[in-house]
């Protein structure tokens, strides 16, 4: 008798509700519909810290400077640690923004910046090995 009762109130409590993704994430429309790990990665890739990140990373490759190298590596790290343990920060906001759809799953996000550290890393090893 009482799930009768309480039936209706179960439909006012809607993901939507929440209204999480309206402050993390303004752009995102909930027409477009949740955010998968593809969707995710590129988002952040062209979001203007993920960019910034990826540019002065591969930027290592066209300028030999140690420096740039040495800040490529910390703000690749960063990021990664930042992609892999975002979540666990505060996993309340977290889960509330998954189950609106404006956060997917970052794995990939943390893979392609994992990538970049290592990037960045070996390019540090080679500047610093080989003399000017």
């Amino acid at each position: 008798m009482m799930r009768i009762i309480l039936a209706p109130f179960t439909l006012l409590a809607t993901p939507a509700w929440a209204e999480v993704c309206d402050k993390a994430r303004p752009a995102w429309n909930p027409a477009q519909g949740p955010l998968d790990a593809l969707g995710e990665a590129a988002l952040f890739l062209t979001s203007p810290l993920g960019a910034v990140v990826a540019l002065v990373a591969l930027l290592t490759f066209a300028v030999r400077s140690q420096a740039l190298a040495v800040i490529a590596l910390v703000l690749t790290i960063g990021v990664t640690l930042f992609l892999s343990t975002a979540l666990s920060v505060d996993p309340i906001f977290g889960a509330q923004m998954q189950i609106e759809g404006c956060l997917g799953p970052t794995w990939l996000s943390a893979l392609v910046y994992g990538g970049l550290t290592a990037l960045s890393a070996l390019r540090l090893w080679q500047i610093s090995r080989k003399p000017l």
